[in-house]
């Protein structure tokens, strides 16, 4: 693929590091997946750091995590951005963060409910062509299997299929009801864009081939490159 030329992304990753979830997820595994795209990555490393002077100085705002103190204030300028123009791509663990500081589902496009326990599962591509998801068919990947309630206009990437889960733990009946639950799409708030990956549990899930190259697609697709 064609790199695109430098833009500046702020990634919002308040409490990495201090996440008991996710200890291998870190500032710098998300820069280094970042720079693939030629983005020139400032870090918000707490709330206090999602400022509406950071985030205009972005083309691109990444969203791994933002809770803890402050979290709620912070919500404020970023939402404000996004509805303004601003892209958004939102990893994994920030669905979670949006439900837990009870901010508007339709944010994001959906409700995080719960997981099953960690493990191998399959994320269906959909067939119809779109630039993030080029080149990428059906793959396996360890990871959390989030379930996501969608909420809103969305225009579905990928899933996975509930009833396939081997390991269902206490959610068989979430994921019975869920042959299609969301694991990749795009959707619109305000003038703003965004891309949802709710993939990439840790460095192994991150480190994915198909994870890497759609994370590579959606950044462009944002930024209309």
């Amino acid at each position: 693929m064609e790199r695109m030329s430098t833009h500046q992304a702020l990634l919002i990753s308040a409490q990495t590091g201090q996440d008991p979830y996710h200890p291998k997820v870190t500032i710098e595994l998300l820069t280094a997946l970042l720079a693939e795209s030629a983005l020139d990555v400032a870090a918000a490393r707490s709330a206090a750091d999602v400022t509406p002077a950071a985030l205009a100085r972005a083309d691109l705002i990444v969203l791994w995590e933002l809770v803890g103190e402050g979290a709620a204030e912070a919500y404020r300028p970023l939402l404000n951005s996004v509805s303004r123009g601003k892209p958004l791509l939102a990893l994994h663990t920030a669905i979670w963060g949006t439900t837990h500081e009870q901010v508007d589902p339709g944010f994001l496009g959906g409700e995080f409910k719960s997981h099953p326990p960690f493990q191998t599962f399959t994320v269906h591509v959909a067939d119809a062509p779109h630039a993030i998801t080029e080149g990428v068919a059906d793959f396996d990947i360890e990871d959390e299997a989030y379930q996501v309630e969608p909420r809103g206009d969305l225009d579905l990437l990928a899933w996975f299929a509930g009833p396939e889960i081997a390991d269902p733990g206490n959610q068989a009946e979430w994921l019975q009801a869920h042959p299609r639950a969301p694991l990749l799409y795009t959707k619109p708030y305000g003038e703003g864009r965004i891309v949802v990956l709710a993939l990439g549990h840790d460095d192994r899930a991150i480190g994915h081939p198909a994870y890497r190259r759609i994370t590579a697609q959606a950044v462009r697709w944002l930024l209309g490159s």
